[in-house]
């Protein structure tokens, strides 16, 4: 019985490799992946390229630790636990022992995460105590000339989006700062800022049920203890712009109708915002106020 040995040769017909020139192995088993890859002159679809959220503010290089204040800083949170600073008898803040935590807190924190983890081992809860314990640790650093505006601002949004200050407290506790030396309608815009919804790795809050119109009920909370709430909402605006989040023209209606709502006219706050608004957008009624959790 005579076996055959011998294997197909292989040809080098111009069709034989038609299917690997389009993505696909070859008659041969040729096959050229890398022809198909996108290059930057592809027309790829942008849809499907993924785009980065915004990250916000440059924060500054703070100098590192010395080994002493490495031990004074792990010191400082384990001092929380054996000499805390909400009373156990009373359960009301000890605003003697919180200062000095402040104090320490001033002299070795160097991240937001450090901050807030000097806060969170305070173990502060309820809303008597959060509201009190905002108040007074942001005056405490407003009277600190070495910190500037931006890092209260941006602390404070640190702590609401680690849910250590819920928004019902904030709202609260805005209208009770005092904020000497410093432009509390200014500061207010900063925090808005900082919690101003973004995708996940943004500069905001990336929280589920959390989106523009939340955030724009609590922009209403946030500032009606003001003297120039319009101008908080002004700060707040242009600080989210200008750390590369984009606002939708129905949006900026409703923020250009706020203004208004808030001493400017429709001309300056367009002006003032860079919006060219929509018109055509139907104004929503003012956002009802249910009762908020703490968290």
């Amino acid at each position: 019985m005579t076996m055959m040995s011998s294997l197909p040769t292989q040809s080098n017909s111009a069709g034989s490799d038609d299917y690997a020139q389009e993505g696909k192995p070859g008659m041969t088993g040729s096959f050229f992946p890398l022809d198909n890859m996108p290059t930057p002159d592809n027309d790829a679809d942008p849809a499907r390229v993924r785009k980065e959220p915004p990250k916000g503010m440059e924060r500054k290089e703070q100098p590192k630790r010395t080994p002493e204040e490495e031990a004074d800083y792990i010191e400082l949170l384990h001092s929380l636990a054996e000499r805390p600073v909400v009373n156990k008898t009373s359960d009301e803040l000890d605003e003697a022992r919180f200062d000095e935590a402040i104090t320490d807190c001033i002299r070795l924190a160097r991240k937001n995460k450090e901050w807030w983890s000097v806060w969170s081992n305070c173990a502060i809860r309820g809303h008597e105590n959060t509201v009190h314990a905002c108040v007074y640790w942001t005056d405490r650093l407003c009277r600190e000339e070495s910190i500037e505006d931006e890092m209260i601002g941006d602390l404070l949004g640190f702590f609401m989006k680690q849910k250590e200050i819920g928004p019902k407290a904030m709202a609260e506790s805005i209208s009770k700062w005092e904020c000497p030396t410093r432009d509390k309608n200014m500061l207010v815009g900063m925090v808005l800022a900082h919690i101003f919804p973004t995708a996940e790795g943004g500069f905001g809050w990336a929280r589920v049920g959390w989106g523009f119109k939340e955030w724009f009920q609590e922009v209403k909370k946030f500032i009606r203890a003001l003297d120039a709430p319009g101008d908080a909402l002004l700060n707040a605006i242009n600080l989210v712009t200008e750390w590369g989040s984009e606002i939708e023209a129905d949006k900026q209606e409703k923020i250009i109708v706020r203004m208004t709502e808030n001493g400017y006219t429709r001309e300056e706050a367009m002006d003032k915002l860079g919006f060219a608004g929509d018109v055509t957008a139907k104004p929503s009624p003012s956002p009802s106020e249910p009762p908020q959790s703490d968290d």
